[in-house]
């Protein structure tokens, strides 16, 4: 997620340091150690001495670094946690419908999107937002997801109707963002719905009212 580090690196950056300095310590050690003890006996033994004593340094090095990444990752991991519950409230108790659309047009939504449209959340999980989408509003749909899967657009806002269970008309105003993994590929849709019903007919009828007082004129 975006609130974790990525540290797809470190385990290299770390055993290329183990190794640099490894080897600086072995060509290092070694030429002084035969500077200051000729004697074949004496050298192997500082040899072996010093190679213990650089085993022992490291892994406790090691073990102070791991321990530090495990402490780094567990912050990260409580920090994405706490951002994703925060997200997870108010996703479920936003009072404007909110849905997460696969590719597939398999949907999550919240309540207010079930209060919109007269479904239960479970019913609700069951349906492609095709099925729920006035027929002949399938085609403007399909083409606003189109520019986002495309990339020609990162959100689109439009107006749309959607088939409520009863069977009548709901129209809403639709704000969708596409989010997508790391290498790019689309993940869900997310969407945000407000019913524009009563607005919609209310300008449906001054509308017809206009044209009415026109015929008279």
């Amino acid at each position: 997620g975006p609130f974790m580090k990525i540290r797809l690196g470190y385990p290299l950056r770390l055993a290329l340091l183990y190794l640099l300095i490894g080897g600086l310590w072995i060509l290092l050690t070694d030429r002084l150690a035969a500077l200051l003890f000729p004697n074949p006996n004496s050298l192997l033994l500082v040899n072996t001495y010093k190679g213990w004593f650089f085993v022992v340094v490291t892994a406790f090095l090691l073990y102070l670094e791991l321990r530090r990444e495990s402490r780094i990752r567990k912050q990260d991991e409580a920090t994405l946690r706490l951002s994703e519950d925060k997200f997870k409230y108010v996703f479920d108790y936003s009072v404007v419908g909110k849905s997460f659309t696969q590719p597939s047009g398999a949907m999550e939504v919240n309540q207010a999107f079930c209060d919109l449209l007269g479904y239960s959340m479970d019913e609700l999980s069951h349906l492609k937002w095709q099925e729920i989408t006035h027929p002949e509003d399938l085609e403007i749909t399909q083409k606003m997801i189109d520019l986002l899967m495309s990339g020609e657009k990162d959100s689109v806002r439009f107006t749309k109707r959607f088939i409520h269970k009863n069977g009548s008309m709901v129209w809403a105003d639709l704000g969708t963002s596409l989010r997508r993994d790391q290498a790019g590929h689309p993940l869900y849709l997310m969407t945000t719905v407000s019913d524009i019903t009563e607005r919609r007919r209310a300008e449906m009828a001054l509308l017809a009212s206009e044209q009415q007082l026109k015929s008279y004129i």
